[in-house]
């Protein structure tokens, strides 16, 4: 199988659905690990099980095309200490960085030989509570870049912020022990993403790239990663196992 290069002037974004489908379900089972396998069986309804193993299932399918191993079954990961997954160096010859997102039927897996990277995807879907939410977890200058008389694109205004926040957590592999409240950003109805400020350790707003992942309709999505080097995106679909079609963007 042909080895995929990511090179230093790219990151590479691939979707795919995890709209359960029993063939393929049963297929990408047989790429996890027991440990992967157990995982599965915790979630409460069949429906999230299924969209689990499709999701694990694809992102080991892609990774595999990457890096030196024959089936993504010998894949190997490790864990940073906040539980961010890496793969094992010695199958990494590439030094590549990945991050998973899913929502409602839909994956997207970021790959990059930067830096840590991480992406947010998010089905569009208004909710009761969304100012409440808001307010709990944006900043103050957010929450004011939030608010709109169009709901719908008060509702886009809050996933874009989101996923933009969800992504630099993400790529620090920190999860919630950086509060959304202690960094800021920018960039909603088509305005430059960026990182206005932190306060969280050491990190600074320098060498911040933040961008916009275009999934489907209806979805949203950001991605993250520290680099002073001008990159392009290469989009990728997983149309089926081991099968993928390439666009670029």
């Amino acid at each position: 199988m042909k080895i995929l290069e990511c090179p230093s002037t790219e990151i590479h974004i691939w979707s795919y659905s995890i709209t359960p489908a029993p063939s393929k379900v049963q297929f990408y089972r047989n790429y996890l690990c027991k440990e992967e396998l157990e995982r599965s069986g915790l979630f409460y309804n069949d429906d999230l099980k299924n969209k689990f193993v499709l999701a694990r299932g694809g992102l080991k399918d892609i990774l595999t095309h990457y890096v030196s191993v024959n089936h993504p079954r010998e894949l190997k990961f490790k864990h940073l200490k906040y539980g961010k997954p890496i793969l094992e160096p010695r199958q990494n010859p590439q030094n590549l960085f990945f991050n998973l997102s899913h929502s409602n039927n839909i994956a997207s897996l970021i790959i990059s030989n930067i830096s840590p990277v991480g992406i947010d995807i998010e089905f569009i879907r208004p909710f009761d509570n969304m100012h409440d939410v808001a307010k709990s977890v944006f900043t103050p200058c957010e929450y004011d870049e939030m608010l709109c008389k169009n709901k719908q694109v008060e509702t886009l205004n809050f996933y874009r912020i989101w996923t933009m926040k969800e992504a630099i957590v993400k790529s620090l592999g920190v999860g919630l022990n950086c509060p959304f409240n202690q960094f800021a950003v920018s960039g909603v109805q088509d305005k430059i993403l960026m990182l206005k400020y932190i306060k969280w350790k050491d990190e600074s707003i320098k060498n911040w790239l933040i961008g916009n992942v275009n999934v489907a309709e209806n979805y949203i999505g950001s991605y993250a990663l520290k680099t002073s080097l001008p990159i392009s995106t290469k989009a990728y679909q997983l149309s089926g196992p081991l099968d993928p079609v390439c666009k670029t963007r």
